[in-house]
């Protein structure tokens, strides 16, 4: 009795440490949130409009970095094209994430505001 008592015990530490070692781990591989401000360089709507690539030169280390979006309220800015929304060497804070290899666009505005 007492051995089965020290057994079951035993099995529930064993389930609890394996239980926080999977969530901390699942904790660390969450995506690390970007932030930065930088020039927008250029866009490229694809084909169906259901997505767009931007170009953007960080302003700190002067590095080209490609945004990935899927969003309905940049797209529609994307689009507009009379004056266009966003123009070359225009101010832009950005903040995004990496999945599958791609840079996601979470936050896309104009520096200057309205």
């Amino acid at each position: 009795m007492k051995r089965d008592f020290a057994i079951a015990r035993t099995v529930s530490f064993l389930l609890v440490v394996a239980f926080f070692l999977a969530t901390g781990a699942a904790a660390a591989e969450e995506p690390k949130e970007i932030k930065f401000m930088g020039i927008f360089v250029k866009q490229t709507l694809a084909a169906d409009g259901k997505s767009a690539e931007a170009v953007v030169k960080d302003i700190k280390t002067g590095k080209e970095i490609t945004l990935f979006f899927t969003d309905d309220l940049t797209l529609n800015k994307f689009k507009k094209t009379n004056p266009p929304w966003f123009s070359p060497g225009e101010e832009i804070r950005i903040k995004y994430v990496v999945k599958g290899g791609k840079n996601h666009s979470m936050y896309f505005r104009k520096a200057a505001g309205c």
